[in-house]
């Protein structure tokens, strides 16, 4: 597949890696095009760099953070018929609560400002050195994807499994709410573990 990915931080890097890896075209929308090119040249296969503007893939990943969202939807075009994968926890890091009021999700506000986008929730329990390896221990992260759209989730659920991730189908993006409060505790209980974010969300059975 084509993805586009908007953002340059770890999380684009993590994700990056992976795709290219599982054999994905990866495109970079950056505004700092040296740092761009800079990740580009650490995900290698071709990864390409473009500006700010309009993604030219059916694939968008929004690799930044959950303040950046109205910025991006005000600065992008073209994202209707698009799949558009919300990786992000929408936390206040100053109190540690979830950003969003009960009942409802950082992915379905995303959903809000993108209504003729299918965005689909994923990789938010997943931390961006986890990614960048691939593994944890020897052991392939979970990635829980959750979507209002059948086709959408599908595909997405292809590509993570493709990349040597497994993709687990969480249910309808109203679901993304219970996936944010998990990427909450997972982040919180860091200094407990002492795993220095070398830890990852998994079912076993």
């Amino acid at each position: 597949m084509n993805v586009s990915i908007i953002g340059t931080g770890n999380m684009a890097k993590g994700i990056g890696l992976r795709l290219a890896g599982g054999g994905h075209q990866v495109q970079l929308h950056a505004k700092d095009q040296a740092k761009g090119q800079a990740l580009a040249s650490e995900i290698g296969h071709d990864t390409s760099v473009v500006a700010v503007g309009t993604p030219t893939h059916d694939v968008v990943v929004l690799a930044i953070p959950y303040s950046q969202m109205q910025s991006v939807a005000d600065s992008y075009q073209a994202f209707a018929g698009k799949i558009v994968i919300d990786i992000t926890n929408p936390v206040d890091f100053d109190t540690l609560r979830l950003i969003p009021a009960p009942g409802t999700s950082g992915a379905e506000t995303v959903a809000a400002l993108l209504p003729e986008a299918n965005v689909v929730k994923a990789f938010n329990t997943v931390f961006s050195s986890v990614l960048a390896a691939g593994q944890v221990s020897g052991q392939v992260p979970d990635v829980f994807v959750v979507s209002d759209g059948a086709d959408a989730k599908s595909t997405v659920v292809t590509l993570i499994n493709s990349s040597g991730l497994r993709a687990i189908d969480a249910g309808s993006l109203a679901h993304a709410r219970h996936l944010e409060g998990m990427g909450l505790i997972h982040m919180s209980i860091q200094a407990t573990l002492g795993t220095n974010w070398q830890s990852a969300v998994q079912i076993v059975s």
